[in-house]
């Protein structure tokens, strides 16, 4: 995980590999994003859900998200283990966040 600080935000990132524990994961943002809140006052805001969230509370609808998104890389990958003529191969960032 890694927690990035600005003058008026906190971004907090993380990786959706799948030896991460999604569980700990969650855990684990909910005490940072709890620490953060109290210093600063700051409210949650997760972009893949479009909203700002309280992790602990929001937890089954954030760990949708992150399930989306780790098998959504899955398939990234697994195309990519399939060799695809370069030029009929999208970008790996429009692959990325191609919802469809």
């Amino acid at each position: 995980m890694e927690i990035e600080l600005f003058d008026h935000h906190a971004s907090i990132t993380f990786p959706y590999w799948e030896s991460l524990d999604a569980d700990r994961m969650a855990i684990a943002i909910d005490e940072a994003a709890k620490v953060i809140s109290q210093q600063t006052g700051w409210k949650l805001y997760n972009p893949q859900l479009e909203k700002f969230i309280d992790p602990g509370a929001d937890a089954a609808e954030a760990r949708r998200a992150f399930d989306f998104g780790r098998d959504h890389l899955r398939r990234i990958v697994g195309e990519q283990a399939v060799p695809v003529a370069a030029s009929a191969r999208r970008s790996w960032w429009k692959r990325l966040f191609d919802r469809g």
